[in-house]
């Protein structure tokens, strides 16, 4: 019989691999921002629209041998992007604007060069 710890080993290590498995199909190891490559944990979850957020991203969702349709569907709403543009998105969502698929406004939160509110 296993233990409880070795079952929550086993059961992270799945979780790690069907999550990095779904980033590397739709990236191929590639920020949607900045187009740099990452090892597969820089990146997060990104919902394009807040408002269709149905639940997180979080780990313990990718637990299933079989993903469930709903995480996938889920994920299927987000961007996925390193940590750093991660965070210049929410910035530039206070502003109205984004850094995915706009390499102007990309560029100048990148470099610091917007008015702080």
């Amino acid at each position: 019989m296993m233990k409880n710890s070795e079952y929550n080993i086993k059961r992270n290590k799945l979780r790690k691999k069907n999550k990095e498995a779904y980033i590397i199909e739709k990236t191929k190891g590639l920020c949607q921002a900045c187009y740099k490559s990452f090892p597969v944990e820089i990146f997060d979850f990104h919902h394009r629209n807040p408002k269709d957020k149905t639940m997180s991203l979080c780990n313990w969702k990718w637990g299933a041998k079989i993903v469930n349709k709903k995480v996938i569907d889920e994920a299927n709403k987000c961007y996925i992007l390193c940590s750093n543009c991660h965070r210049l998105e929410h910035i530039a969502m206070k502003r109205g604007e984004s850094v995915v698929n706009n390499k102007e406004a990309y560029s100048r939160y990148r470099n610091h060069c917007f008015t702080r509110r």
